[in-house]
């Protein structure tokens, strides 16, 4: 967020936090994560079933985001198949793995890493959200951390005896890239 963006520009150009201001014009945030879902592939490869679960996955990020406007467009389906590497808590059943990214303009972030009940909540609004995916039991359903990137483009407002500083210290540590 901006106060941490203000402490590491301050550190890097030599001044206080205090002296430095930033204005966040554009923020792009992707979520890549690993569900592990009871069935089986063929339950999830089908159009009709990805765009369920797309619908529910957007329908919850906009539930959990104040003023949300994530679309189905944000949303890609990355991979669907068998899962190998954990078994679901009821009996053998490896179930399928999908690996999503979620990319939007808004930080959403916090939906996925804030919220104890994700997989639950996730569950609810894909069952919710069509028919094409057979029910789903929250307790059979495992969600990875979600990997959690960020690009924010801000300004630096700074005195302006302060200016040169700034950027000379900001070239120096980015290449040259100070616009």
């Amino acid at each position: 967020d901006a106060t941490d963006i203000r402490e590491a520009v301050a550190e890097l150009v030599g001044l206080a936090a205090a002296d430095v201001e930033i204005e966040i014009t554009g923020v792009t945030q992707s979520v890549e994560q690993e569900v592990t879902f009871p069935g089986s592939v063929a339950s999830f490869v089908t159009a009709e079933a990805r765009q369920q679960l797309k619908s529910g996955l957007v329908s919850y990020l906009n539930d959990q985001l104040d003023g949300g406007s994530v679309s189905i467009d944000d949303v890609e389906i990355v991979s669907v198949r068998a899962a190998e590497r954990r078994r679901l808590q009821s009996g053998g059943n490896r179930g399928v793995e999908i690996d999503y990214t979620v990319t939007s303009d808004q930080e959403i972030g916090g939906a996925f890493s804030n919220n104890p009940n994700f997989a639950e909540d996730l569950v609810a609004f894909t069952n919710s959200a069509g028919s094409a995916v057979p029910p789903i039991e929250p307790s059979e359903v495992f969600a990875e951390e979600p990997q959690i990137s960020s690009e924010y483009t801000f300004n630096i407002i700074v005195q302006e005896d302060q200016a040169q500083i700034v950027t000379q210290g900001l070239a120096a540590t980015v290449g040259g890239q100070t616009d």
